[in-house]
């Protein structure tokens, strides 16, 4: 089984950081799908938000809006993951494949 992630709105404002630089569009809010396949290839996704904190990007790392890249986003939302929170969602990703898995049939009669 394999899990992928899609970004799908970034919420921005402007930000302070630490050293009291403004840091323009700074995203604060990511929406996310995150995916499940099974190895039978069974897909099921699940959406979330998570909140990001520039505050403590110093200016040489903060990235300019526009020079975003999915993966740079990525990157975020994994980071600011609990262990906790990763193992409630992909349990539940788990559980919707384990249902998408049943056959629903008419009774036999």
């Amino acid at each position: 089984m394999s899990y992928s992630w899609k970004i799908l709105n970034l919420f921005t404002t402007d930000q302070t950081n630490s050293d009291g630089v403004v840091l323009e569009n700074a995203v604060i809010k990511v929406r996310w799908l995150k995916t499940l396949t099974t190895d039978d290839g069974i897909k099921v996704s699940t959406m979330g938000n998570d909140v990001i904190d520039a505050t403590s990007a110093t200016e040489s790392d903060f990235i300019a809006y526009d020079d975003l890249v999915e993966t740079d986003v990525i990157a975020w939302v994994e980071a600011v993951q609990t262990p906790k929170r990763v193992e409630t969602i992909n349990a539940n990703l788990a559980r919707k494949a384990a249902e998408k898995d049943v056959t629903t049939r008419t009774v036999p009669w």
